[in-house]
């Protein structure tokens, strides 16, 4: 919840104080210059907080890890780029900081009790199993479930990792929903 709405919330406030002219200009004029340098320092820091909870909770409590640490690390950045990218989604379906953080809210309030981890996704209903299917979180808890309890070959989990390579694609396309909106909100006073 909280990767989403930090990146909404970091491009969202540039709307809300009318400075994207601003902000575009100072990268040049390009979005994706922007878009990096807004989003950028937030990636780090998630990074630093999933490696400080991954050295708590498998390093100093020394809970098991069976399987292939590399790919849970490999898991873990695409789910951190996964659900940033999608605060980039949600900002630039209409442009307004309220909507946004209203759109990515609505999408990731209930990922937690839809990531299959307290009851299983597959005894959902066919619609909450659809929903769970675009929530980012349940990819990452299966990957992480599979590498770290049950020792998983890495093959059964390739399949986890579409989703966010899908969304990071589609995200890498909403940067001319953002440019759009830049263009008609006027200058900041």
């Amino acid at each position: 919840i909280a990767m989403a709405m930090t990146s909404v919330w970091a491009i969202g406030t540039e709307f809300k104080y009318g400075t994207t002219k601003e902000w575009l200009r100072e990268a040049d004029n390009s979005i994706i210059i922007a878009l990096l340098g807004k989003i950028t320092p937030y990636f780090f820091i998630f990074i630093v907080l999933f490696f400080a909870v991954y050295f708590l909770y498998f390093g100093i409590y020394q809970a098991p890890y069976v399987g292939n640490i590399l790919i849970g690390i490999l898991a873990t950045l695409a789910f951190i780029i996964m659900c940033i990218s999608l605060g980039v989604v949600f900002m630039s379906i209409d442009g307004n900081f309220r909507m946004g953080l209203s759109f990515c809210a609505f999408y990731v309030a209930i990922g937690f009790a839809l990531a299959g981890v307290t009851f299983p996704v597959l005894a959902m209903p066919p619609v909450i199993q659809a929903y769970t299917s675009i929530m980012p979180l349940n990819y990452w808890v299966q990957i992480i479930l599979d590498q770290s309890l049950r020792n998983i070959p890495f093959v059964y989990d390739l399949k986890f990792f579409i989703p966010p390579i899908l969304v990071g694609l589609i995200s890498s396309d909403a940067y001319q929903g953002i440019c759009f909106h830049i263009k008609r909100k006027p200058l900041s006073q």
